[in-house]
């Protein structure tokens, strides 16, 4: 009787890596480049309907999210935008221009340790003809790189207006 020789199988294995995948090849260079910008905060420990708030702009409207649930926002996540009216749109129609050209060069998703103290964090995506990249930032702003800073002070302020 044969006995029966272990094998070794080696499966090939994809490793996610969410600092180097294809949405976030970084080929956007400025702000003049970026046709929508998503943006957001997500905050644990607020009541349900304000633990996620996503909102999209265009050069010419501001939409928002009305599937604002617990799950944290991603470049893939379910969106569902209905435009919001134009005094809206008037509050915050210069923050596409404000994105820092450094954060357009960031290879890295994660910026700091967004929601790792249940701070929770700034969500960003930008959108050009051919690409979509996002970020996930921390709301501390000592976890963060002092260029974005007053970044992610503009964003809050815009969302708070917003609200």
């Amino acid at each position: 009787m044969m006995k029966a020789q272990p094998y070794l199988f080696i499966l090939p294995v994809i490793i996610i890596n969410p600092s180097h995948g294809g949405h976030n090849n970084p080929s956007l260079a400025s702000w003049e480049q970026i046709d929508r910008l998503v943006f957001g905060r997500y905050t644990a420990g607020m009541t349900e309907d304000d633990s996620v708030e996503i909102f999209a702009l265009t050069n010419q409207a501001l939409y928002e999210n009305l599937l604002n649930n617990d799950s944290l926002p991603a470049g893939n996540a379910d969106k569902q935008f209905v435009p919001l009216g134009q005094e809206k749109f008037e509050l915050v129609k210069e923050l596409m221009q404000q994105v820092p050209s450094e954060l357009l060069k960031e290879k890295e998703v994660f910026i700091g340790s967004p929601d790792s103290t249940d701070g929770g964090g700034i969500y960003i995506e930008v959108h050009d003809t051919e690409e979509k990249r996002f970020w996930l930032i921390d709301n501390n702003t000592a976890h963060i790189p002092q260029y974005l800073r007053s970044f992610v002070a503009t964003v809050n302020a815009k969302i708070n207006m917003l609200r």
